[in-house]
């Protein structure tokens, strides 16, 4: 080194003072920040998964309950508006039914010809016909044509306790996703199913062969739509 080079060296060390630059408190403080910056950076790389996990579920969630095939009763318009066109007597007495028999009501929309009369019939204890009475069994429509000659009964077990006399092991899945057993017996066409805490069953006595198979599931989905 020169002279003048050292002149240089020993004026610079006098400027900066002796002290060095960067202590071991100043490395240490580096070094706290830097494990502290990599352990957030792991926290955050380890929740990335579960967090996407968790987004796809709730996302799932909500396309399958958007999807869902089994409509809950709320889904389904009033028994008042379906029966708008009905006789006066019927709509009076569907009035007078406990609410929550009142929900569980369905009637048919989709028949092969327009019937020509409807009645209702409410199986009640200790009188026949009681909307108010403490104990009703079943509520049953009845709708018949003289041409072509059919009568469809529909009887509604609000209690789920009717078992059906349909021995058929055929079975079909109605346009909400239920299963329902179906039957067609000569003249004789038969398919009952259980939702909503409830029994349904479709009775067809077709004199005329006016009712398939396929023409009575598709009157047990209009009861459902």
């Amino acid at each position: 080194m020169s002279y003048f080079e050292q002149e240089f060296k020993d004026d610079l060390d006098k400027h900066i003072g002796g002290k060095p630059l960067i202590t071991s408190e100043d490395y240490n403080r580096f070094q706290s920040w830097l494990h502290g910056s990599s352990n957030k950076k792991r926290v955050i790389n380890n929740w990335m998964p579960k967090l996407l996990t968790t987004l796809l579920l709730v996302g799932a969630c909500i396309a399958l309950f958007a999807l869902n095939p089994f409509k809950s009763l709320q889904d389904n318009p009033p028994i008042q508006e379906l029966t708008s066109d009905y006789p006066t007597d019927i709509k009076e007495n569907i009035d007078m039914l406990p609410e929550a028999i009142q929900k569980k009501l369905r009637v048919p929309t989709r028949f092969v010809s327009e019937p020509e009369n409807k009645q209702l019939t409410i199986m009640s204890y200790p009188e026949m016909n009681d909307p108010k009475a403490d104990q009703i069994d079943f509520i049953q429509f009845d709708y018949s044509s003289t041409s072509p000659n059919w009568r469809v009964t529909i009887q509604i077990w609000p209690n789920g306790a009717k078992e059906s006399s349909n021995s058929s092991n055929e079975t079909v899945t109605l346009d909400n996703g239920i299963t329902a057993q179906v039957s067609e017996n000569d003249g004789f066409n038969e398919i009952s199913w259980n939702a909503n805490n409830a029994t349904y069953l479709i009775q067809i006595t077709d004199v005329d062969n006016s009712y398939t198979v396929d023409d009575t599931v598709q009157l047990a989905n209009s009861m459902i739509q």
